[in-house]
């Protein structure tokens, strides 16, 4: 495996429709400094896991022991395209030979300018999409439809208006043990509990402000007890303070069982705060991954660890923006919360 010490060291939401067993009543309409490596685009995606667990040790599978229901991910050269139906032109191929992996109960974070192809990602993982060439693979199993292994969360709550707090909930635990029993119960009320909406478990989606109904939809997301769990920039809806509320949210409701989690966002200080490990895409299409950096930093972490403004410049540099990055008293930092190129 090839691998290069860059120059310097400063530098790296409810379920979708298709994915719940749902009533015909509930039918919706139907997305010091790190050790910073680069890794050659030769190197085999088998080469870059055992590399980046030997920068993290506790991602070993046998070393966690709270993700017994966590499974691997693997995108193994897929290339998707898709027509044009507006004109004669030929397909738009989004992703090309793209290959990631994310280990058992690692969450990795997929970083990109906006319409590089990172929802698309997460709708090959879910089975909402199909590969043009190429492979999904969760676990042993390639993913050929909807997964039920999997349990997605988007940018908008996209709560049921007419079912309250607790049955939006439910939702998610119909889908893995009818709903009905006392194990279900016990757990709409432990995750509405973790998410502090207890108090608000009969209230109805207009009565809730967007952070709550934010927590309502990841509780939703974590009710199936999923194997992987894709996050599709679920936060940046929200304010700056609820959104770093709802990072240290997760990771705690992350923590119960430590699902394989696959987080698309644009923000970098969001990526660097919840992931394992950062997937940048290029802003070119078609997409391919331009990098891959470790964060080697143990949770809980905080938001003002100065390792992370290391990894930030390193991160921006990829998108052209690095040298507008300043350590604190250096003047007044870029604001890099979004890198949305659109």
């Amino acid at each position: 495996m090839k691998l290069q010490q860059p120059p310097c060291t400063d530098a790296w939401q409810v379920l979708t429709p298709t994915a719940i067993a749902l009533d015909d009543e509930d039918m919706w309409h139907r997305g010091a400094s790190p050790p910073f490596v680069h890794v050659s685009s030769s190197a085999s995606s088998a080469e870059r896991e055992a590399f980046f667990r030997g920068l993290r040790p506790d991602l070993r599978e046998h070393d966690r022991t709270n993700s017994t229901m966590a499974q691997a991910v693997a995108l193994d050269t897929v290339s998707k395209q898709f027509p044009v139906k507006t004109s004669r032109r030929d397909p738009v191929l989004v992703l090309d030979r793209v290959s990631l992996r994310a280990s058992p109960g690692e969450i990795v974070a997929i970083l990109g300018p906006s319409g590089c192809g990172k929802s698309t990602i997460l709708r090959l993982i879910g089975g909402l999409e199909a590969p043009s060439d190429g492979r999904v693979v969760i676990g042993d199993r390639p993913v050929t439809t909807t997964d039920d292994r999997c349990s997605v969360v988007f940018q908008e709550p996209r709560l049921l208006p007419w079912r309250d707090v607790a049955s939006n909930v439910a939702l998610g635990a119909n889908r893995r043990r009818g709903g009905t029993d006392e194990r279900s119960r016990d757990l709409i009320d432990r995750l509405l509990a973790r998410v502090s909406l207890t108090e608000f478990s009969r209230s109805y989606p207009h009565q809730l402000s967007g952070g709550m109904a934010q927590r309502v939809a990841l509780a939703r997301g974590l009710a199936a007890e999923p194997e992987v769990l894709l996050l599709d920039e679920p936060f940046a809806a929200l304010d700056a303070l609820t959104r770093m509320q709802m990072q240290d949210l997760l990771v705690e409701v992350w923590s119960d069982r430590e699902p394989t989690v696959v987080l698309v966002t644009h923000d970098v200080d969001e990526a660097l705060y919840l992931a394992d490990r950062i997937i940048i895409l290029s802003g070119s299409r078609p997409a391919s991954i331009v990098a891959e950096i470790a964060v080697p930093v143990a949770r809980p972490r905080d938001h003002t660890d100065p390792v992370f403004f290391d990894l930030r410049a390193r991160i921006l540099g990829h998108f052209g923006l690095g040298h507008g990055t300043k350590r604190p008293g250096q003047g007044q930092p870029l604001d890099t919360r979004s890198i949305a190129a659109d």
